[in-house]
């Protein structure tokens, strides 16, 4: 599998993550109109984006400059090979 490079297609796939972001809180919120929904989802907002900064900078900056994020699956190798001492 290749790297998506095309920067139309980048933006365009940036643009259908915020629209599904801005559909799915809007179906949450009608679900469930309350300030505590709210509240609540803007906290999953806001930790996933933080979660996603942790998986994709921090870890290659500070902790191991070797590894590469290349999604979450990619993580949960660098985990386990870690754990197992770099036999993995």
């Amino acid at each position: 599998m290749t790297y998506l490079t095309n920067t139309t297609a980048i933006i365009a796939k940036g643009l259908l993550f915020l629209l599904l972001l801005a559909m799915a809180s809007a179906l949450i919120l009608i679900e469930a109109p309350s300030w505590r929904a709210t509240g609540l989802l803007v906290i999953v907002v806001w930790a996933s984006n933080r979660w996603s900064f942790f998986t994709t900078y921090v870890l290659q900056t500070y902790v191991d400059p070797a590894y590469r994020h290349d999604g979450m699956l990619s993580l949960l190798c660098w985990l386990l090979r870690r754990r197992l001492g770099g036999k993995l």
